[in-house]
């Protein structure tokens, strides 16, 4: 549970909605540091610093990692709003045990692992990537060469097409979208690497299918509960907008979790998350116990307003409003 306040603390510091806790993690602009290359946040209090968040992610011991726009670097705010850098792109060519600190590589996604180390998607490079606690990268999966190769073998010598959106189980596995493949797949504590949802093609999921035998396409976010069943955030064709999957681990089946209605339906508490339609989906955080938590933001007309909510869907999937007000009129009730 601890995981998840943190989450949605920033969340909630994302949305200028500050309370007490989060107000140590606050940005305060400074107009004049806008050179992205010479920052020097380092050892400062991540209030005082300037900081172009683009992705975050927490960590079990209340620290917070944060992918920053625009310059090349992951940095920890610690508990205590002190903040370091973590990796830095550079000059150096990779190879096992160079620092993170100044290493040519490029972060596209992040995830932080139950022990507390950060992994890293290379689309570029095809491969995925991990921080030791040292400060030295090593490799976690992908050859270099694109492609789709090397299922049930070492993830390091596993041909991989464009990884990203990244997710950890509390085993230690790494999920990811190996989105030029159309695949989601894992690599174990052991090292090897399967596919667990995608057969390869486009088109839409079917409902219940066994999650290697039918597509997984347009995903842009992914989180996994403790019993490692993945949810999976994916845009949908035609009207049904945005949806989240679940992919469940022990009867390897796929499942329409929430959304994907394509009519426009009053939202109200405890309904079935299925019955819903749900454009504008953005992120998913997902507890132990199964409890997924989704952000919302819908855009609607000047007249009917926007709707910006944090949307809590239970084990037993159904659905409810966690925080945010200002309804869109004839969708929540």
């Amino acid at each position: 549970m601890h995981r998840i306040s943190t989450i949605f603390s920033l969340f909630l510091l994302v949305a200028c909605t500050l309370d007490a806790q989060t107000t140590r993690y606050a940005y305060t602009p400074i107009s004049t540091n806008t050179i992205y290359s010479n920052w020097d946040g380092a050892g400062k209090q991540a209030r005082d610093v300037f900081l172009p968040a683009d992705t975050i992610a927490a960590a079990t011991d209340g620290s917070v990692y944060v992918k920053m726009r625009g310059n090349g670097r992951v940095i920890r705010i610690a508990p205590s709003g002190v903040v370091t850098e973590v990796y830095r792109i550079g000059p150096a060519a990779f190879e096992a045990g160079v620092p993170a600190l100044g290493v040519n590589l490029s972060a596209a996604s992040i995830a932080i692992s139950p022990d507390g180390l950060l992994y890293f998607a290379d689309r570029t490079r095809h491969r995925v990537f991990r921080v030791g606690a040292d400060g030295t990268v090593s490799l976690v999966a992908g050859s270099g060469t694109r492609g789709y190769a090397g299922d049930a073998a070492p993830a390091a010598q596993a041909q991989l097409n464009t990884p990203q959106y990244l997710a950890i189980g509390a085993d230690q596995t790494v999920y990811f979208f190996d989105s030029g493949n159309n695949r989601i797949r894992s690599v174990d504590s052991s090292g090897t690497i399967r596919t667990v949802a995608g057969n390869g093609q486009t088109g839409e999921p079917a409902n219940g299918a066994q999650a290697l035998s039918t597509p997984m396409t347009n995903v842009f976010g992914m989180a996994v509960d403790g019993a490692g069943n993945l949810y999976v955030l994916r845009t949908a064709s035609g009207l049904t907008g945005t949806v989240l999957w679940k992919i469940e681990k022990a009867a390897g089946t796929a499942r329409l979790w929430a959304g994907g209605n394509a009519n426009w339906v009053a939202i109200t508490n405890g309904m079935q998350a299925t019955g819903a339609r749900l454009n504008g989906l953005t992120s998913v955080a997902v507890e132990s116990d199964g409890t997924a938590y989704l952000a919302w933001n819908q855009g609607g007309t000047s007249a009917s307003g926007y709707v910006n909510h944090v949307l809590k869907v239970s084990p037993a999937g159904m659905l409810s409003v966690f925080a945010g007000a200002g309804p869109l009129a004839g969708v929540y009730s």
